[in-house]
């Protein structure tokens, strides 16, 4: 079977919302960055924003593109919904804003997001070091079907873990498997639950 993969664009104009907003709080360099919902019109109408350096799409926990511009900007504009993105950005050290085309509003991140972030993770690490029973989760939808991985933690943990197959994972899913201490989601990491740790944030 034939797949064909279409980035989903958003009609969402967001000239009129970078028009609104206040930019005096952009001090320096700006490093813009955005996700592929909105990647040709942050470079369409990148010119609204004075002293910016397009840094590129954000993919995921990727930052790759945005660390390439790190040393030339003195803070990042992240145009998009959604603050998991934003997040990853602020382990950059550099102040962060945030522009939601959709509700129209403009914040600076707090850095304290991070620091709530990174201490749920870390009480996620040690629920994982010390359970018992450990779900790991496989997604079925493509590019995100990572079973070789999963079979490869499996083989790790050994009889204590077990293998789920789903197409979409919630709390509410996840509550039909009390038994398991916790689950490890080894497709996309946008997934935030007590119950579930990222792949990438398993202790090393």
């Amino acid at each position: 079977m034939k797949l064909f993969f279409l980035p989903a664009k958003s009609k969402t104009d967001i000239k009129s919302t970078i028009e609104k907003i206040d930019l005096s709080k952009l001090n320096g360099k700006i490093g813009l960055v955005t996700t592929v919902q909105y990647l040709d019109q942050v470079k369409k109408y990148q010119s609204l924003i004075p002293h910016s350096i397009f840094a590129g799409q954000i993919l995921g926990c990727n930052v790759s593109q945005p660390y390439s511009i790190l040393k030339q900007v003195d803070c990042f504009l992240y145009i998009g919904s959604g603050d998991f993105h934003p997040i990853e950005l602020l382990k950059l050290k550099k102040p962060v804003f945030v522009l939601n085309p959709e509700t129209q509003k403009f914040k600076e991140l707090d850095q304290k997001v991070l620091t709530d972030y990174e201490k749920s993770v870390r009480g996620k690490q040690l629920k994982f070091l010390n359970a018992n029973k450990i779900g790991i989760l496989i997604s079925l939808k493509p590019h995100q079907k990572n079973l070789k991985v999963a079979l490869e933690l499996k083989k790790k943990l050994g009889d204590k873990a077990y293998l789920f197959l789903c197409s979409n994972f919630s709390d509410f899913e996840a509550e039909n498997f009390r038994e398991m201490d916790i689950f490890v989601n080894t497709a996309c990491p946008r997934i935030d639950s007590k119950n579930i740790i990222n792949l990438v944030d398993l202790p090393k």
